[in-house]
């Protein structure tokens, strides 16, 4: 599951959002998410981050060697770690991870028509069903989509619970597929409908709801928070591709979506939405932030000199941390942005970086309620605000 409960960043989207309120713009540093191969490693896609967790920690894939076309399940909380597909497999990859470390996931074999759905504990691999699982909450319970029978083209959408894997059906057509929950197991993705469009849909307590379009025939929901927010595509009555927002009644049917507007090219796409409201996603292959005002094209809020572009932001935790995928110096790559303003709450002896000194203090004050080392303002001094200020080791504070 993404991770959207609480943002201390970033102020509150809701209404101020489609009222257009003005904002305050952010400056991110970014970190590099290298590939398992090097940091020279040059093949494609080099490194793909698809999950991040409060502390920093991101799940995805990456290259294992140069010139080949290996691919690992990757964990980036530092250094990239790889973790193995299943034996007798050659690829894996990691689609979504819970603040309690469980990492689900792929393993499979180039030519097979199914992977085989996996769980990740403590580094180990062990396979859990015939599905492609794309989010997982904090309760354990995963989301995807699996073949409706033996190479068959159809697709149907699933939840995966106790261990056993159950369909959700569809909007009265023949495909579905599930694409996130939050933590009250409300779930969003996308299914057919008679007409074979796909339509955005929410399923609540075995009930299906078509969440509609934006004048367009085609939809698609990616996520969801606690507040019962959904974020996604949907085609428009011109025919291109906005971002939207939608939020759920409390039977899981859906207010009419809002357009979220695009960049300018004409196209964009929302995959993430946190706590507090703030969206992420893609416009004309540039990455996005919509943080109580406008879309905001996230390449005009890091430094040039740090030679990125950035095409695509994935996922957005609620400490305003954002994840997404691009090019660095030219190769292709991940990226880990953190907001300046948690460098400047990061930096606990206000010298102007986040270092040793910064941790020291951390670790004198941990398991206390001394504000001066409570990064994220929850109260206590404990692991969560160790990993915002690992997440920031090494930045220098505005």
């Amino acid at each position: 599951m993404r991770n959207r409960t609480k943002n201390i960043y970033a102020p509150a989207l809701a209404t101020a959002l489609l009222a257009g309120t003005a904002q305050a713009d952010i400056q991110y540093s970014v970190t590099d998410l290298g590939p398992i191969g090097g940091p020279t490693t040059a093949t494609a896609p080099g490194s793909v981050a698809l999950d991040c967790t409060e502390t920093g920690a991101v799940a995805g894939y990456s290259v294992v060697m140069d010139g080949q076309r290996f691919l690992h399940a990757t964990i980036w909380n530092g250094a990239p770690v790889s973790l193995m597909p299943l034996p007798g497999d050659d690829h894996s990859a990691a689609m979504a991870m819970n603040e309690a470390g469980t990492i689900v996931g792929v393993s499979y074999t180039l030519g097979t028509t199914q992977p085989t759905a996996v769980q990740w504990v403590g580094g180990m691999p062990s396979m859990i069903g015939s599905f492609t699982p794309t989010a997982i909450n904090s309760a354990g319970v995963a989301v995807g989509s699996q073949q409706t029978s033996p190479l068959s083209a159809v697709r149907n959408g699933v939840i995966w619970q106790g261990g056993i894997v159950s369909p959700l059906g569809t909007l009265g057509g023949e495909n579905s597929h599930a694409d996130d929950i939050n933590d009250n197991n409300v779930i969003v993705g996308w299914a057919s409908t008679p007409s074979g469009n796909l339509h955005a849909f929410s399923f609540q307590s075995g009930v299906m709801h078509d969440l509609g379009t934006l004048g367009g025939a085609v939809s698609q929901a990616r996520a969801i928070n606690e507040s019962a927010q959904v974020v996604g595509y949907a085609v428009n009555g011109a025919g291109q591709p906005h971002a939207f927002l939608a939020q759920l009644n409390p039977d899981g049917s859906a207010m009419p979506m809002s357009d979220l507007g695009e960049l300018g090219g004409g196209s964009s796409y929302a995959y993430d939405i946190n706590g507090s409201g703030v969206i992420v996603g893609t416009s004309d292959s540039r990455a996005f932030v919509i943080d109580g005002g406008a879309m905001q094209d996230l390449n005009g809020l890091v430094s040039p000199a740090a030679s990125w572009r950035l095409d695509r932001a994935t996922g957005v935790n609620d400490s305003g941390q954002i994840i997404g995928s691009g090019a660095h110096f030219g190769l292709p790559r991940s990226f880990l942005l953190t907001p300046m303003t948690m460098t400047l709450a990061a930096d606990l002896n206000n010298d102007g970086v986040v270092d040793t000194a910064d941790l020291g203090i951390l670790i004198m004050l941990f398991g206390s309620s001394d504000p001066t080392a409570d990064i994220n303002g929850d109260g206590v001094v404990d692991t969560a605000d160790l990993g915002l200020l690992l997440a920031a080791f090494g930045t220098m504070a505005p």
